[in-house]
């Protein structure tokens, strides 16, 4: 396990950022569990924290293995489209899920 993580300003008007600790190479990957035991947090913690720097703008992407930093507009456009099935994906779960008038009326 690679631990070359840059080192955190602990100034008070600072805010920890994990994007700070992110590559924008997708081949230096960090997982929420390793950031976490870096950062000494909880790994459901540093996942609300990408949501809410992603929220922000900060082009944080995922695969399989972990977390890196989007390095360009094209690999972003090719994260949101992975995004996008995904979300197709859960609404036909969901619809299923879900009655509808019709199935319940039989």
């Amino acid at each position: 396990m690679n631990n070359n993580f840059p080192s955190h300003n602990n100034d008070l008007d600072s805010r920890l950022l994990v994007s700070d600790y992110l590559s924008a190479d997708p081949e230096h990957v960090r997982s929420a569990r390793e950031l976490a035991h870096f950062l000494g947090m909880r790994p459901r913690e540093i996942t609300r924290m990408i949501e809410h720097e992603r929220r922000a703008g900060i082009p944080i992407l995922a695969n399989g293995r972990g977390y890196f930093l989007g390095g360009s507009d094209d690999e972003v456009k090719r994260y949101v489209r992975r995004l996008d099935r995904r979300i197709a994906e859960i609404q036909k779960t969901r619809n299923a899920l879900v009655p509808s008038p019709e199935r319940s009326a039989t």
